[in-house]
């Protein structure tokens, strides 16, 4: 239960995708509080990418077609790859300390591997013509998996968009 609502999660904050995008966003936001006024630019830009994510998540779970939900989950796993770049871009150029970044990086590993599943799993209904009503969700962890339980084998991002149901 969040604090000061009242109210169990409800909607597209039941995913676990979700809820992991809204962490990852977080964490690149407090990431960035820490860039120095030249770095200004990339923060910022990176925190967009990240809030993205979860926005389209969250923006898809409102569509009325399960076709406008998949674009939507598409362009979050777009806004997914622009972060990992920018990870990537402040670890090449030692913008911030590796560890610093680490928090970071793992959960823009999990939440790909929970976007990627989660993808996979309305594209299956689709395929099957089978009955979809976002309200009825359920996630189970173990719909995720999506290869060795291990964490050197994450999905990778560039995977995403082509992946097959």
């Amino acid at each position: 239960m969040e604090q000061g609502t009242g109210n169990w999660e409800h909607g597209f904050r039941r995913l676990n995708a979700w809820k992991s995008a809204d962490d990852l966003a977080s964490e690149v936001f407090r990431l960035t509080e820490m860039l120095d006024q030249r770095h200004r630019w990339l923060g910022l830009q990176a925190v967009r990418a990240a809030f993205s994510v979860s926005a389209n998540i969250a923006e898809g779970y409102g569509r009325s077609s399960l076709g406008d939900y998949l674009r939507f989950l598409e362009v979050a796993g777009g806004s997914l790859n622009e972060v990992e770049n920018a990870l990537h871009f402040m670890k090449r150029n030692s913008v911030c300390p590796t560890e610093t970044l680490r928090a970071a990086e793992e959960l823009r590993w999990k939440t790909g591997n929970l976007l990627f599943g989660l993808a996979r799993s309305l594209r299956s209904k689709q395929k099957n013509n089978e009955n979809w009503q976002r309200g009825l969700i359920k996630e189970q962890e173990a719909e995720y998996a999506t290869g060795p339980s291990n964490d050197m084998f994450p999905v990778p991002s560039s995977m995403f968009l082509d992946a097959e149901a």
